[in-house]
């Protein structure tokens, strides 16, 4: 048999009609409201009011999918049966030092959204969410990568960009089900070798970080589409044997402030639509390029690199739409086979030794195409 408690309890959290009846069943019932007010504190609390009027609004601005106030939200979150029925809970830019340990009342949450606050550290009941697919710790005040959530093993986006994360733990790698992962603008030397794991992984940002090496298996990353190494601030030598094998890559952005070798590699990516490349120190780019027949947007920045020519292999990008050179400075010249892009829209070069006469030579090759130097 339902008690008092219970049908009260029920008609509160139901909606803001049933909240209302529940109200007027409470007046000349002193020892219930007690009893309910009781019940109801850490959601009276976390909304700072001290009566049980204060439910029926908080109850009509969710089921409306009205816009909420931080503690509106932490006041949903207090209490279990109000929580449940939360699936995108957006806190981004709420001055959050800290989450409530109250968090695995979100039992059916599927988007958590955590971006622009001071967050540090995660209580453990973060794990217990198991139905949570996104979330989002952009910047934060992070300072290690936060292994509790690599229980969450339903992930399948996670964005910790802008934080101040120098190292991942291994236990990455019990992320499997993770399809996009934004580690940029961090403090990373080196990745685990167990992120090279993550079968299912098609995004991975990395820029803005201080790496020197990438994990020797990163090639077994088969359904990445998007890679983005760009920064200064990397110190890459080399160009892992493995990364041949990433032949579903789409986009890449790699820079280094150090020569990269084995750039050769990328010739085998054959599925390449655009290409951004950082060349501080780099000599020269492999004619391999040229076996990059998908590729539509070609940008390379020198810095500066010693690199004074294009190799003759540029004329075999017979898809490019877009060549950008941007800080070349010893590039005196464009090779000859550039006039068999004859799908090129935009040829921006910025920065180099080109005489104008052959600028001029350059530009009648291509007179329904954007030309500046």
């Amino acid at each position: 048999m339902v008690t008092e408690v219970e049908k009260i309890r029920q008609l509160l959290i139901n909606d803001e009609t049933n909240a209302k009846v529940a109200l007027q069943l409470l007046k000349g019932q002193p020892k219930l409201q007690v009893q309910i007010e009781k019940e109801f504190f850490p959601v009276l609390e976390a909304l700072g009011k001290k009566r049980l009027s204060s439910i029926p609004t908080l109850l009509r601005k969710f089921r409306n999918e009205e816009k909420l106030s931080t503690k509106e939200k932490m006041a949903l979150i207090a209490y279990p049966k109000l929580a449940e029925n939360i699936e995108v809970l957006n806190l981004a830019d709420a001055r959050l030092r800290a989450l409530p340990d109250c968090m695995h009342h979100l039992s059916n949450l599927k988007e958590l959204n955590l971006n622009i606050n001071k967050i540090d550290h995660f209580p453990s009941s973060i794990a217990k969410i198991q139905s949570l697919e996104k979330l989002s710790l952009d910047n934060n005040h992070m300072s290690f990568f936060p292994e509790i959530i690599t229980q969450n093993s339903n992930l399948l986006e996670l964005r910790l960009a802008t934080n101040k994360i120098s190292t991942l733990p291994p236990s990455i790698a019990k992320l499997q089900r993770l399809t996009y992962l934004d580690l940029s603008k961090n403090r990373l030397f080196q990745l685990p070798n167990e992120i090279s794991t993550l079968a299912e992984l098609e995004e991975l940002f990395l820029d803005n970080n201080k790496l020197n090496k990438l994990p020797k298996s990163i090639g077994n990353l088969s359904k990445l589409k998007m890679l983005n190494i760009w920064g200064w601030k990397h110190k890459l030598c080399e160009l892992p044997e493995s990364f041949q094998k990433l032949q579903n890559l789409e986009q890449l952005m790699l820079s280094s402030s150090e020569p990269i070798e084995n750039l050769s590699l990328l010739g085998a990516c054959r599925n390449l639509k655009m290409l951004n490349l950082g060349l501080s120190k780099t000599k020269e780019l492999p004619a391999e390029i040229g076996n990059l027949s998908q590729l539509m947007r070609l940008s390379i920045s020198g810095s500066d690199s010693p690199m004074t020519h294009l190799p003759d292999a540029i004329g075999n990008l017979t898809e490019l739409t877009s060549l950008y050179l941007y800080d070349n400075h010893h590039i005196k010249d464009l090779p000859k086979t550039l006039g068999n892009l004859s799908k090129l829209e935009m040829l921006i070069v910025v920065g180099h030794s080109i005489p104008k006469g052959r600028q001029e030579e350059i530009k009648k090759l291509f007179p329904n195409c954007t030309v500046k130097f």
